[in-house]
Formats: C-alpha cells, structure tokens, sequence
C-alpha cells in the first residue's frame, strides 16, 4: 500500500511579512497569504484526499479551510501536535535575534533538549536556528504552489 502525503504550510501571515518569530503566537493571513492559499487550493482542487488535518492555529486552519472548499467531502480534523515550534520568549520577536544566539550551530531550540539528542532535520547543518526551524516545519521544501507531496510505503 503506497500512502501519499500532501503537505501545505499556512499560508503568509503579518508576523511573517514583517520577519517575525511566530511559532505558537497567530497571526492573521495578509493579502498576499490569502491569494497563494487560494492558488493552492485551486491546484490541489483535482486531487483526491482520504483526509485533512491541520494544526488549531488560525492561520492554519484558514488556510485548509479554503483548500477544503474544493472538497466538499471532507471534515478538517485539527490536532495540537501539529503546531509550529515555540519559540518562547522569542515568539513575535525579529527573527535575527534568535539567529544572534548562536550563529553557525546545527541546532535549533527544538533539537537542543536532552529529550531531543540531535537534530533530525539538521543534516546538512542549516546555518541558523530559524533555517533549521523552517526546515522542521517543511516550509524550506514548498514548491511554487506552496505545497510538498511525500509518497512512500504505508
């Protein structure tokens, strides 16, 4: 049995546009978000899916919601551990000053914990905290549309 997933990260938000950590802190969607959404959502329009979840943040959930309008069929099921990482006292804070902690490490504060040894994600070394955290959360693997499909073996 082959599974297939189609992965979509939310889409821009106005903590994103103004290069902010958001992490668990919502955002809304700023125009240009909605529009790429609705891109999106119009190209996945033709796919059959078995499924939908998302993450409960707002701007997650907005984002499937649209997708979901072109499948009528479908119930969004959300789930907490599909959150983004947390940032802490970082969350709606620039960017660089989390990247001024430690510039060059291969690791993020996900992967930093004794719970978490290494940093699955960190192969090659992402140069900062923020790339590794993108890399977790897909968004550096997003193709024109903003979505990342992965098939493989159930």
């Amino acid at each position: 049995m082959t599974l297939t997933l189609t992965l979509v990260r939310h889409g821009q938000t106005y903590l994103n546009a103004r290069r902010l950590l958001q992490g668990w802190s919502d955002s809304p969607l700023t125009r240009t978000g909605r529009a790429g959404v609705r891109v999106t959502a119009a190209h996945l329009a033709e796919h059959t899916f078995t499924g939908a979840y998302s993450s409960p943040s707002g701007r997650a959930i907005a984002t499937a919601t649209e997708i979901l309008r072109h499948h009528d069929d479908l119930r969004l099921r959300t789930d907490k551990d599909l959150r983004e990482l947390h940032f802490g006292q970082y969350e709606r804070r620039p960017e660089h000053e989390l990247d001024a902690l430690a510039p060059g490490t291969s690791s993020c504060p996900r992967c930093s914990t004794a719970a978490t040894p290494a940093c699955p994600v960190a192969s090659p070394a992402p140069s900062t905290w923020t790339a590794c955290a993108r890399r977790s959360t897909g968004s550096s693997r997003r193709t024109r549309t903003g979505t990342c499909s992965w098939s493989g073996t159930a």
